[in-house]
């Protein structure tokens, strides 16, 4: 009942913030820090969109190439916004660092899923318990992707304690496997849909988590927030509308995502596009940080309405 209660109070608050966004009375500077990849493209589609420009804010973006990377950014104040996963975030926020949650990013749909679980064509492995002794590539050690894959195993017979996990590019990954260099690879999106008719999907693991998983969101360093609420909120109802957007508008989404991410249109028309959440709901974000405390990314879980910016 006391968890409950405090979501509900979490819901009320961010009914409140989101009741009072507005356009801001003049252009306000705003660093954001994003990854160049389709999860975290709603900066892109806002500000060429003009709902930044709309909102009074005045987006100074700039690439950074890991989630990782962007929290330590915006806990160090190198810039106000940036968008991570949420694992990063609420390792983070177990440390104590500034950081908070201020608007919400890409959400995993078990009907459109953009991560796999690959293994060769011939490969012997076909269940869980088949993976287990086996070496499996991941793109960054200890991810939600990893932990996703690791909650995937164990469900379906199998230990993945066992699992020997190596660090490897998504461009090398099929390779690795036609060769036999690795026996599976965690693949995203645009490599997860180019692997195909070469590779063997064994599962899309985020569905081990949920149905529906909200991955990944806009966090702002908090005392920036706490010093600049009007600001916060008019980015957050900018990219609110940006994600909105960009679910609704595939075809023009994809001239955006192609240009700022330097990916082929051709392959962007093809693939599983992300979805986008147009709110954060806490209920959507615990499964990702439960799991990253059942497998050790924390030492245990946080609950994810803590995490979220109360003006």
């Amino acid at each position: 009942m006391k968890r409950n209660r405090a979501i509900l109070s979490a819901g009320a608050a961010l009914g409140a913030f989101a009741f009072g966004r507005r356009a801001l009375a003049a252009d306000v500077p705003v660093r954001i820090a994003a990854l160049t990849i389709d999860a975290s493209a709603a900066c892109y589609y806002a500000d060429e969109q003009g709902f930044f420009k709309r909102a009074g804010i005045d987006a100074q973006i700039q690439s950074i190439a890991s989630g990782g990377a962007i929290v330590g950014a915006v806990a160090s104040n190198a810039v106000d916004i940036g968008f991570a996963n949420f694992v990063s975030v609420v390792a983070a926020f177990a440390r104590n660092l500034p950081v908070t949650i201020v608007a919400p990013g890409s959400v995993d749909v078990d009907t459109m899923p953009t991560n796999a679980l690959i293994v060769a064509p011939g490969s012997p492995i076909r269940a869980g318990s088949d993976f287990n002794g086996k070496t499996m590539a991941t793109s960054t050690l200890r991810n939600i992707v990893q932990f996703a894959a690791q909650l995937w195993v164990d469900k379906h017979g199998g230990d993945s304690s066992t699992i020997k996990f190596v660090e490897m590019p998504f461009s090398a990954m099929t390779d690795a496997l036609i060769y036999g260099r690795i026996d599976a690879a965690l693949v995203a999106e645009p490599f997860m849909s180019a692997a195909k008719g070469r590779t063997r999907a064994i599962a899309y693991p985020m569905s081990a988590i949920g149905p529906r998983v909200q991955l990944g969101g806009w966090i702002a360093n908090a005392t920036w927030a706490r010093e600049n609420p009007p600001a916060v909120a008019a980015l957050s109802d900018a990219m609110v509308k940006a994600n909105e957007w960009g679910n609704a508008h595939h075809d023009l989404s994809a001239q955006i995502l192609a240009k700022h991410g330097r990916l082929d249109a051709d392959v962007l028309a093809k693939m599983n596009r992300a979805t986008y959440a147009t709110r954060l709901v806490p209920s959507e974000m615990q499964p990702a940080i439960d799991v990253a405390a059942r497998y050790g990314a924390i030492a245990q879980s946080i609950p994810a309405e803590r995490m979220l910016f109360k003006p």
